[in-house]
């Protein structure tokens, strides 16, 4: 949701305060480079693997010491307190799509919530919940969000405020995950129905 550059693991020592320990190690990845349609259930499952080679790096550290335990915690470097940061509490109102955000903004709370628990709104009084989309054109629309167009064998073209996005993989409510494509198909969705946040 931050539009962070960076990811990564770290092994740190436990303190009295909250994740403030000394750093053993770490490893940091560019989101980027990682996958084209990278997500947080993407990204988690990647870092799940690192951080298992990160737990092996850790131990080879502290066995190349040779230290007591006393003396192993001041051995590592500190972590600059500085310029630590708290993410923003998640509810489930967090998950609910807000079509007053910016292409930007909405894209990026889709990626954060995929796979789980999913970023939704409602199409026909039903939930959807929208794992995966990309902005085709910036543009301003006064009338959003509705179906603009719909592209065969591609997925749903949808209005926001400031630019046409492309939905490309949902599950609605009761159904399982699919493209957004196979969704029009079964739903025989017209151009110019409305996504709402709530019902």
């Amino acid at each position: 949701m931050n539009k962070d550059e960076y990811c990564g693991n770290t092994v740190f020592f436990i303190n009295a305060k909250m994740d403030s320990g000394n750093l053993i190690c770490q490893d940091k990845y560019k989101i980027k480079d990682l996958d084209f349609s990278i997500n947080y259930s993407n990204m988690s499952k990647f870092l799940s693997i690192e951080g298992a080679k990160i737990v092996l790096k850790a131990i080879e550290s502290i066995k190349a010491k040779s230290l007591k335990f006393s003396k192993l915690k001041e051995s590592f470097s500190e972590q600059d307190h500085e310029n630590a940061t708290y993410s923003q509490k998640i509810d489930k109102t967090s998950y609910n799509a807000d079509f007053e955000l910016s292409a930007d903004e909405f894209i990026n709370r889709i990626k954060a919530y995929a796979m789980d628990p999913g970023y939704f709104c409602y199409f026909r009084k039903k939930r959807l919940k929208i794992y995966e989309a990309e902005i085709c054109n910036y543009n301003e629309n006064k009338n959003y969000p509705f179906v603009k167009e719909i592209l065969k064998n591609i997925g749903i073209v949808i209005t926001l405020k400031d630019a046409d996005i492309l939905v490309k993989e949902v599950q609605y409510e009761g159904g399982k995950k699919m493209s957004s494509w196979q969704f029009n198909i079964g739903m025989r969705i017209e151009i110019g129905e409305r996504f709402e946040s709530n019902i």
